[in-house]
């Protein structure tokens, strides 16, 4: 029984921290022993709340504006990534001389289905909101490129020690992105209600694990395999700004826009793996683990339909992950140790439906 008792204040004080992160100037009066008083006063709202027993008062129930209520909410995305360094040949198609010649062969990962799921609590006003939400995508890319008579395909990822020449190249590449988001938010309304604003502020924890591995066959190759996986964790923190406008009072359909950035401090951890004779001969072993901060920016602009006590949205949204991906690459036959490391982008884009729904 005083477990369940804990447990209860500690919720309750959870709820009430998004009453009054809505209505700051509200005050509250608690009588400090059940003798002292049997009723509880707000200023804000001119009205007494009876109380029996202030052991029975739970702190929900000293709430202004109301008992805080909840909201959940579910996406379907239909998202892209886009990122740089995922070429793994060229298709020479002029042997004759001792250089490139032909279409480099890169991989690009498709757009895929993915989701977000959240919830949270609601201030009694409705004005502010405290919730959690998870953002989970993932997408895979293949290809392969064989020489014809009179070709030859040019390995660009293997290491530079042997010569880069082989028949068959094959090639995949991975994303898999986890985005955990805890936000406070509070709700502005202008311009006759037709127009209303919100802040957003909070944190962001990422987890993002990459994969691009190729192998390559003939000539100078013999079943020779290169991976270069990795990984980023970080957490940092997050602020955005979100505009609904209804083109008329009491509309249910309106237009909503969201800009938002982002401050990740996060640890990467690459590695370049890279064996011969089908992993039986190890070329090369190199791995690399640094401190990195990564700034992320993002937009989102759609349409949006309430009813009642749910929301249905219809949107485009775009994030951008700068510097994330920092790739290593040998480059020089004659040091053989020097690393160069290649940096690109992470940018993710493409359409969501959410379904809302708020008691």
């Amino acid at each position: 029984m005083r477990m369940r008792r804990q447990i209860g204040r500690w919720l309750g004080a959870f709820a009430l921290f998004t009453c009054f992160a809505s209505d700051a100037s509200a005050q509250v009066q608690v009588p400090a022993t059940p003798a002292d008083a049997e009723y509880i006063s707000t200023e804000f709202t001119d009205q007494t709340v009876h109380v029996v027993d202030s052991h029975d008062a739970t702190l929900i129930d000293r709430c202004p504006g109301g008992r805080p209520s909840w909201f959940v909410e579910a996406d379907y995305l239909f998202l892209k990534p886009r990122r740089l360094n995922l070429d793994y040949a060229i298709l020479d198609q002029n042997i004759a001389i001792n250089a490139p010649n032909g279409e480099l062969i890169d991989l690009s990962l498709p757009a895929n289905s993915g989701l977000r799921i959240g919830g949270g609590l609601t201030s009694g006003s409705r004005a502010s909101r405290l919730g959690v939400f998870y953002t989970y995508l993932h997408s895979s890319a293949k290809g392969s490129v064989s020489a014809q008579p009179g070709e030859r395909v040019i390995a660009t990822l293997a290491h530079p020690t042997s010569t880069p020449f082989a028949n068959f190249a094959s090639s995949t590449a991975s994303l898999d992105y986890d985005v955990i988001d805890l936000e406070w938010s509070r709700a502005f309304a202008t311009i006759q209600d037709t127009l209303q604003t919100r802040l957003i502020a909070g944190g962001r924890v990422g987890i993002i694990d990459q994969r691009f591995d190729t192998l390559y066959d003939g000539q100078n190759f013999n079943r020779t395999q290169v991976s270069v996986p990795s990984r980023f964790r970080g957490g940092g923190l997050r602020l955005a700004g979100e505009g609904d406008f209804r083109p008329f009072e009491g509309a249910a359909l309106s237009l909503f826009g969201r800009a938002g950035a982002s401050l990740l401090v996060g640890d990467t951890k690459t590695q370049w793996n890279e064996t011969a004779n089908d992993g039986q001969m190890t070329v090369v072993t190199f791995e690399q683990d640094y401190d990195q901060v990564v700034p992320i920016g993002e937009l989102a602009v759609g349409i949006a339909w309430t009813w009642k006590h749910a929301q249905v949205r219809l949107g485009y949204e775009i994030v951008n992950w700068f510097g994330l991906n920092r790739q290593p690459s040998f480059t020089d036959d004659i040091n053989v140790g020097k690393v160069v490391e290649e940096s690109s982008d992470l940018t993710i884009d493409g359409l969501f439906l959410r379904v809302m729904f708020q008691r």
